[in-house]
């Protein structure tokens, strides 16, 4: 099979892929055959290159290929790996938790703030502040992180969070716990944002948020929403 050829399979195969709805899963032998069915007997599916190919061509765009469930795990084939697909929806989302509630004072170094900015590129940038000894002027910045964790795994945070701004919450208000406050940057320039009490079951579907960000990001005692 001609370079050419080749080329022209890859470009169908990503167009395709990149027509899909957010969240589809499938594998690169279903995109095969969806998009150049009469190639695929042709294809030697065996060889990366042509996974390789398309997720390059696909990196160029606002869509992505999510194999993450499948990180350090040795599993499958590259043709039969299933994988998921994100579309870009949101530039960044960034929450601020107020970890301060009723009862006993925290103790210096205990975490009472914590900032979490995600970007689609694909980075995190994470702040916490403890409640600090008196004299410190209020909250003392006890950590700063910024990390690359890859597209495919903010892209999925995103999509989650996207899903979740579309559902049209209303998250409940109680007096004995803490705070979040979430602001959301869609790529149309569209800005929202919801606040509510650190009490957990913020979800879309079955998927927790809390639970997924900090199975995505891999920063110790990160406690948002």
């Amino acid at each position: 099979m001609g370079q050419e050829v080749y080329e022209q399979i890859a470009q169908k195969v990503t167009d395709y892929i990149c027509s899909l709805p957010n969240g589809s899963r499938l594998t690169l032998e279903d995109a095969v055959k969806a998009s150049c069915p009469e190639e695929f007997d042709k294809l030697d599916l065996l060889n990366y290159s042509l996974l390789s190919t398309v997720e390059d061509k696909v990196n160029k765009t606002d869509t992505v290929i999510d194999f993450s469930e499948h990180d350090n795990m040795r599993e499958g084939l590259p043709y039969n790996m299933d994988f998921y697909i994100w579309q870009k929806r949101l530039q960044n989302v960034r929450i601020i938790s107020d970890l301060l509630c009723y009862g006993p004072m925290p103790a210096p170094d205990d975490p009472v703030e914590q900032h979490l900015t995600i970007s689609f590129s694909g980075r995190v940038w994470f702040t916490e502040y403890v409640f600090g000894q008196r004299g410190d002027n209020g909250r003392k910045l006890s950590r700063k992180i910024n990390c690359y964790i890859g597209k495919a795994k903010t892209a999925r945070m995103l999509s989650y969070i996207a899903d979740y701004f579309e559902s049209n919450p209303f998250p409940e208000y109680m007096t004995d716990v803490g705070s979040w406050e979430m602001k959301a940057n869609w790529i149309d320039g569209t800005k929202r944002e919801l606040s509510g009490s650190m009490h957990g079951d913020i979800s879309v579907g079955t998927t927790d948020l809390t639970e997924l960000i900090r199975d995505m990001i891999p920063i110790e005692g990160i406690d948002v929403l």
